[in-house]
């Protein structure tokens, strides 16, 4: 928060609308995840609209979509997944007010997609569901009111294959 009381500064519309344009947005989080995720935090900090949603959306689009790299022996997950997901995690993380509301849009769509990623194994799959992994036992770990949500999820999923193991070691310790 400002010191001494000062107002929060506010972006002006014009200059948030330009920060929202989809390809410069997209280019600038491929080009500086970090920064990016700052901005987007900055943008959707305590925000229920559909800027925020739209926001999400793109993240999940663009980190989905990487699941979608094709080549002669099938679709790959491409390292292009990475600093999508590396400012989506950052989103998320966020400790305001919204954090379970933003985890319970966003998780499902990366969780749906995990089975497949188990079943065809091609390359750049393990590497996504390590960070996925990681990402739902940060959430276990420190937002306790998700975790009945991403246990129905989980359940929700038929033929999460070896994630029931994962899920297990972590109830264990």
């Amino acid at each position: 928060s400002p010191p001494d009381g000062a107002a929060t500064p506010r972006l002006l519309a014009t200059s948030e609308q330009a920060l929202l344009i989809r390809p410069w947005l997209e280019d600038a989080i491929a080009a500086c995840p970090a920064e990016a995720g700052r901005i987007i935090q900055h943008l959707c900090w305590e925000c229920s609209t559909d800027r925020a949603g739209k926001l999400y959306k793109v993240l999940v689009e663009r980190v989905l979509e990487a699941t979608s790299c094709g080549s002669p022996n099938g679709n790959y997950t491409s390292a292009q997944y990475r600093p999508y997901f590396q400012t989506l995690a950052q989103v998320l993380k966020m400790r305001d007010s919204l954090l379970v509301q933003r985890a319970k849009h966003c998780l499902p769509h990366l969780m749906a997609r995990c089975p497949r990623l188990l079943e065809r194994q091609n390359p750049g799959d393990d590497e996504l569901l390590y960070d996925i992994s990681k990402l739902l036992l940060w959430f276990g770990a420190r937002a306790p009111a998700l975790g009945s949500f991403l246990a129905q999820e989980r359940e929700r999923a038929q033929g999460w294959g070896s994630w029931a193991g994962i899920w297990a070691l972590k109830r264990a310790t």
